[in-house]
């Protein structure tokens, strides 16, 4: 699972998949290789056993063959290596041997550097030319080139290797491949940021492992779903499958397997608030994961875990191990997770510099994982054409002919009508510029706005800074919704979006017409106040305060509305809004510290203050 863990956060690692898969056209294995998913450690009993025996070359061949598949099933590929070169080295007089391909296959599905791998995946695209395409050994082949594609960063080549192989496995009697290519496609698809459809593809696979009986696939295809589901926020749906997948790993795999599953549950109740459940499933995960790269995740989990129990010292001294200055792929997005959970541990102690500090850092990163992402998006949409290439570029022909003749029709209708009014012509394509420039603000203003509220959006906030551009003074307001995780949770989304529709045209109309509010992003708003000192800035979010606190939501009228908010000003010539938010936000946390429905701001007492403020003097 260690390996699935890894090819889901896309790191240079191979996958489980592409160690399992079986390359042996000739159909001489034996019966052991159907045995090595449903018992590694068995397997590797009996392999150890007959190998004592000083059996055949070619039996000897494929006698490591298993061995290393159930040293990859077992997340040793260290020894799943070892196993290829023994018994290549026992094969090497039997140019013949069937298990050489499979061997080859395994010694470079464990490559793990950069020029091994490529080498690897030269050996296996020759190997390819010699089998049926389609063949169960092809799509094998495809799967692990596919995988050494990823670990060298090659996300286009990988995304179109394994899809083609995905495709060939829709025939009847490819079960057992198309089980561990859905795996790989849906973390293709969870790359791309279609969860929909990687949650749909892992379902299929679970259905096909419980179905073939492929217990260790389904112990990794539930961990993989426990992991999406936690993404969606299902926490609840998300327990259930890591729980099994963590029951099935510690039996047939190991405690280091089954603590991937356990580390995943501990964030799923971390995120449902069962601090308790959370700690000690991370403690139990802590000690088999202690030397692996997954170690940082698990601090950072228990650093959050020390937040929420009111004890930011040690959640500092946790969060220590994880910003240890490495900036791998691989725990890149830990270590910016890790900076906001140390700005917050700061600003409870006090400690508002290096707060800011952590904070500012944070955007930054946040701001390049953003545009990664579009990136990746991009990349992916790219090798899906490519694997369509004929059909695209058919489809391409086609419209490129109709376009043509077109074009061609409206010449000879242009033609006609210049020569009889010109007039008329330079008319209509003055109609058509301003018809074009009303289309394009139509779409920079859809882009603007907040499908749900109506507000502007953060893309809106920094596109138009004429709110900052030019100000003497600016005052930010940064307010977030209590409970609001609550809500959904028990009452759903629709409840919720009620909730952020309501709460929007209310702020909306107890802001003056200099201010601007736009949906900051998920229950956050961001309200502009130029002009405007603290005083009044705290004034104007006691009113929306006052008023949105007589909201009464239909499906849940228990519900009490309230918020806290964290206000800052900046005056001089050189106002930052990047830096007015960041400050905002430590201010926020230390409105949620300390109980919610109040506003805390980083102010001189020269103005009396309402009861539920709280006057920041540690905040710059």
């Amino acid at each position: 699972m260690q390996f699935l863990a890894v090819s889901l956060a896309f790191a240079s690692m191979a996958s489980p998949a592409a160690a399992y898969c079986l390359i042996d056209p000739a159909r001489r294995s034996g019966a052991l290789t159907l045995e090595v998913e449903r018992d590694p450690k068995g397997v590797l009993r009996v392999v150890a056993k007959r190998l004592a025996a000083r059996p055949s070359p070619e039996d000897a061949g494929w006698l490591w063959a298993n061995a290393g598949i159930a040293h990859m099933l077992l997340d040793r590929p260290d020894l799943a290596a070892i196993d290829a070169t023994h018994g290549l080295s026992a094969i090497r007089s039997s140019p013949g041997a069937s298990a050489r391909l499979q061997l080859e296959a395994l010694d470079a599905g464990t490559s793990e550097d950069e020029p091994r791998a490529l080498a690897g995946i030269q050996r296996l695209q020759r190997a390819r030319s010699e089998l049926t395409r389609g063949s169960p050994a092809d799509i094998c082949l495809l799967d692990i080139i596919g995988s050494l594609q990823h670990s060298i960063d090659q996300p286009q080549a990988a995304t179109r290797t394994i899809t083609t192989a995905y495709r060939m496995t829709a025939r009847p009697g490819l079960e057992t491949q198309r089980a561990w290519l859905t795996m790989m496609m849906a973390a293709i698809l969870m790359r791309a940021h279609d969860r929909d459809g990687a949650l749909a593809l892992n379902q299929e696979g679970v259905a096909l492992a419980k179905a073939h009986d492929l217990p260790i696939n389904l112990a990794n295809l539930l961990y993989q779903r426990g992991l999406y589901l936690t993404e969606r926020k299902d926490q609840r749906s998300a327990l259930i499958a890591l729980t099994e997948s963590a029951s099935i790993a510690a039996r047939l795999q190991g405690p280091e397997s089954a603590a991937y599953a356990q580390m995943a549950a501990c964030q799923a109740n971390l995120e449902l608030g069962n601090i308790d459940a959370a700690d000690r499933l991370c403690q139990q995960a802590s000690g088999p994961l202690g030397k692996t790269a997954s170690t940082k995740k698990v601090s950072l989990l228990l650093a959050r875990i020390a937040m929420a129990q009111h004890n930011p010292r040690t959640a500092l001294s946790r969060i220590g191990a994880v910003l240890d200055g490495t900036t791998e792929t691989a725990t890149s997005t830990i270590q910016t997770d890790a900076l906001e959970v140390r700005a917050h541990a700061r600003a409870s102690l006090g400690h508002t510099a290096g707060a800011y500090s952590d904070l500012s850092e944070y955007l930054v990163r946040m701001r390049k994982s953003y545009a990664d992402i579009l990136e990746t998006q991009t990349a992916e949409l790219r090798a899906k054409m490519m694997v369509d290439r004929k059909d695209a570029q058919n489809t391409v022909l086609r419209i490129e002919l109709r376009r043509a003749a077109e074009t061609s029709r409206v010449q000879r209708c242009l033609s006609i009508v210049a020569s009889v009014a010109g007039i008329v012509i330079i008319a209509l394509l003055t109609y058509a510029i301003l018809l074009g420039r009303r289309h394009r603000r139509s779409l920079l203003d859809l882009a603007d706005t907040d499908f749900l509220t109506g507000l502007p959006n953060r893309r809106s906030v920094y596109r138009n800074c004429d709110l900052v551009d030019g100000r003497d003074l600016l005052s930010v307001a940064l307010l977030d919704l209590d409970r609001f995780k609550a809500l959904n949770d028990r009452y759903g989304h629709a409840t919720g979006d009620e909730a952020l529709q309501r709460f929007a045209a209310v702020a909306q109309s107890n802001i003056r017409a200099t201010d601007s509010i736009a949906r900051w992003g998920g229950e956050e708003f961001l309200i502009l106040l130029p002009d405007t000192t603290v005083e009044k800035t705290i004034e104007i979010v006691e009113h929306i305060r006052q008023s949105s606190g007589a909201i009464v939501l239909e499906s849940a009228p228990e519900y009490k509305m309230a918020f806290s908010a964290g206000v800052a000003s900046q005056s001089g010539a050189a106002i930052s809004l990047d830096s007015l938010v960041t400050s905002a936000d430590a201010a926020l946390y230390r409105a949620k510290a300390a109980g919610r429905d109040r506003t805390v701001a980083g102010i001189s007492p020269v103005f009396q203050l309402p009861s539920n403020v709280i006057e920041d003097h540690d905040h710059s």
